[in-house]
């Protein structure tokens, strides 16, 4: 992560607390940390992927899908001849991708991240 958003997060959270609890969306909470992404989503608790993650670096919060597609498109699009622009992921986690997986809380989660990040901006801006 560019210093600059580093930065700014570490500011949003000095102001905030960490865990920030989000105040319109009860016990849910904003987490600053490392995602883990790629391609396939891991439904099994107990997948090798899950534990290779574990074993690189214990801190990592979360496995999401969509994040390394843009990673990719920041560093291997238009302007790959050049340092890319900072960039930040902000997302929402709707579920612990186990079995019982199910889309139910798809539109908090997409709520929860857009709230965050509009909270977010000033420190960015």
């Amino acid at each position: 992560m560019a210093a600059e958003v580093q930065h700014a997060v570490n500011d949003f959270f000095t102001e905030h607390d960490e865990p920030w609890r989000l105040p319109w969306a009860g016990e849910h909470r904003a987490l600053r940390g490392l995602v883990g992404s790629g391609e396939a989503v891991l439904a099994d608790t107990d997948a090798a992927e899950r534990a290779y993650l574990r074993g690189y670096n214990e801190k990592v919060l979360a496995v999401e899908t969509e994040g390394a597609g843009l990673a990719e498109a920041v560093y291997a699009g238009p302007a790959h001849d050049r340092a890319p622009e900072p960039w930040l992921m902000v997302r929402g986690m709707s579920d612990a991708a186990g079995p019982d997986k199910d889309d139910r809380h798809h539109a908090v989660a997409a709520r929860n991240a857009a709230e965050v990040f509009c909270a977010l901006l000033p420190h960015l801006l």
